[in-house]
């Protein structure tokens, strides 16, 4: 096959050869898409709220900087809810509501970027308990992102190395998925990981005088985290008002607990 040697040669992508590898479209659905016109409504739905949850983040990562910059001084007052909410979820929202734009989504990337969701939902939630310094929480950003895009570290002492990430501000060894069970998203970042899959497993998210098909499930979990998600952004959102009230009109499946 003359993959291996254009893999070997580091070969341009061939379009041709690429859409004749792929032009059975039933057939890459049946592995690798979900066919978003058979749910319209909630697609349209799962798309609208991540675009409202990128308006609040982006709003208010741009005022807080507005609202901090001193043009005189050419110098910036960094806020922490910037680093640690507006700016990731902003960035994983946006991509999401882009995802959501078109007819067809690949449940593995849609995955990833609800687990990000899970973990930074939890990373907020475990500040606030913790009580950490603000001036802390900066530094680790930063720091994390410097690795990031390669730059120079800025070898701060006091962080925790055995933990990564911004986990570093914690002084006790932890991760993601244990925080994910200390907040009671540990069944939905399992879910999103591919470690629960099947329908027995699935079903504890769904009343059973319903029945719904793997994938409508599957939608059903990406709207409610965003919904949690728009609730816990919202308890910063300093610049524009949401009616909070107004998502009691839509029925969302419980995600919340490890449903052991």
């Amino acid at each position: 096959m003359k993959e291996l040697e254009n893999f070997l040669n580091a070969l341009d992508i061939d379009n041709d050869y690429h859409n004749k590898i792929f032009e059975c479209e039933e057939f890459e659905k049946i592995y690798t898409k979900i066919n978003l016109n058979q749910f319209r409504k909630i697609k349209r739905q799962i798309y609208w709220l991540s675009l409202l949850i990128y308006r609040i983040c982006t709003v208010n990562y741009v005022e807080n900087i507005n609202d901090n910059v001193n043009v005189e001084k050419q110098n910036i007052k960094l806020e922490r809810d910037s680093f640690i909410i507006f700016h990731p979820i902003g960035n994983v929202s946006s991509e999401l509501c882009k995802q959501f734009k078109n007819n067809f989504i690949y449940p593995s990337l849609i995955s990833s970027l609800c687990r990000q969701i899970i973990e930074q939902i939890c990373l907020i939630q475990e500040i606030e308990n913790s009580n950490i310094d603000e001036r802390k929480i900066i530094e680790a950003s930063i720091e994390s992102y410097n690795k990031q895009i390669g730059a120079k570290t800025l070898n701060i002492e006091y962080l925790n190395s055995n933990n990564k990430g911004l986990l570093k501000i914690f002084n006790n060894k932890t991760t993601y998925g244990k925080l994910a069970n200390k907040w009671d998203y540990g069944f939905m970042y399992n879910f999103f990981s591919g470690d629960i899959h099947t329908i027995s497993q699935i079903d504890k998210l769904i009343p059973f005088s319903k029945s719904y098909t793997f994938y409508e499930i599957y939608l059903k979990c990406v709207l409610a985290l965003l919904k949690e998600c728009l609730i816990e952004v919202n308890k910063y959102n300093k610049y524009s008002e949401i009616d909070l009230d107004k998502l009691n009109s839509i029925e969302f499946i419980n995600i919340k607990g490890n449903k052991k």
